[in-house]
């Protein structure tokens, strides 16, 4: 009967899941700690309340965060520091009449942009968040 591992080789074998979990995720100490992004969001001065802000690593590593932007405009993120794209959209709710041909008007809701997609698909904004707790503000000119 082969005797039990012993603690040497357990330890041994939780180093080799340790490294191996490492060489898949990557483990940095920039990709372990995250830091609070927060800031304000105004569209033509306004507040972009019920928008999301989103964070979208430019080296293509790691996971996007997304934040809603509150009443106030105001907005939260926890992201680990390195360089992101920005994308914020702001989608209003608006009620419609679409008709088909012969049928009466059927009341349904329509997502409408409020913002271009300069600002969200299209975006070319990049910010290099730091290792520590920042503030950005996004006052996007209403003009194209």
């Amino acid at each position: 009967m082969k005797p039990a591992p012993g603690p040497a080789r357990r330890a041994l074998v939780w180093l080799v899941a340790v490294l191996a979990a490492c060489a898949v995720t990557g483990c940095d100490s920039a990709s372990k700690k995250k830091v609070t992004v927060r800031g304000k969001v105004t569209w033509q001065n306004k507040p972009a309340a019920g928008g999301l802000i989103r964070f979208v690593p430019s080296e293509g590593k790691g996971s996007a965060a997304d934040a809603e932007i509150k009443d106030d405009g105001q907005y939260e993120v926890s992201v680990a520091p390195g360089s992101y794209k920005i994308e914020i959209t702001w989608n209003k709710m608006t009620e419609t009449t679409e008709r088909e041909y012969g049928t009466a008007g059927e009341l349904k809701k329509k997502s409408d942009p409020q913002i271009p997609s300069k600002y969200n698909v299209e975006s070319k904004m990049v910010k290099e968040i730091e290792n520590k707790d920042t503030e950005i503000n996004f006052d996007l000119p209403g003009k194209d």
